[in-house]
């Protein structure tokens, strides 16, 4: 996964630039008030002081280390993105692109509310087999 940023921590959260092929844009990672309870640990803003996006502390379930799920949209970018901030072994902050998330939803979220149309009105697909079955029969007049 490529890294796309780099960012050093600062007294209020992170400050750094996110390089894509369109340009670099400077972001800060500014720490959001204590009990927010279920929303952002941070909120990205542009050196304008623009809302552009939001991150979330979050623990490496294989090693244990911290990182900061970092998601930014912004009109200046192509399209958004999602990125972990972590720490690499210098000691500063490296943002990696998280590629498979900015492909939108698995097949598999995708599939589940397709199959619960089909399920309940027929769907795209129209009635279910055994919904032909009953269209099929000849009609009294």
């Amino acid at each position: 996964m490529p890294k796309i940023g780099e960012f050093t921590e600062t007294e209020f959260g992170f400050s750094g630039a996110i390089r894509t092929r369109e340009g670099r844009s400077e972001v800060n990672l500014v720490t959001n008030d204590a009990g927010h309870e279920g929303g952002p640990d941070y909120t990205a803003r542009a050196p304008n002081g623009a809302e552009v996006g939001a991150g979330w502390n979050k623990v490496s379930a294989k090693t244990g280390n911290p990182y900061v799920r970092v998601s930014i949209d912004d009109v200046t970018l192509p399209q958004k993105i999602q990125a972990n901030l972590v720490r690499e072994a210098s000691g500063a902050w490296g943002l990696i692109w998280n590629r498979e998330n900015d492909r939108g939803p698995s097949s598999e979220a995708q599939a589940q509310p397709q199959r619960e149309a089909d399920q309940t009105n027929g769907g795209r697909h129209g009635p279910r087999k055994e919904d032909r079955s009953q269209r099929s029969q000849p009609r009294e007049r």
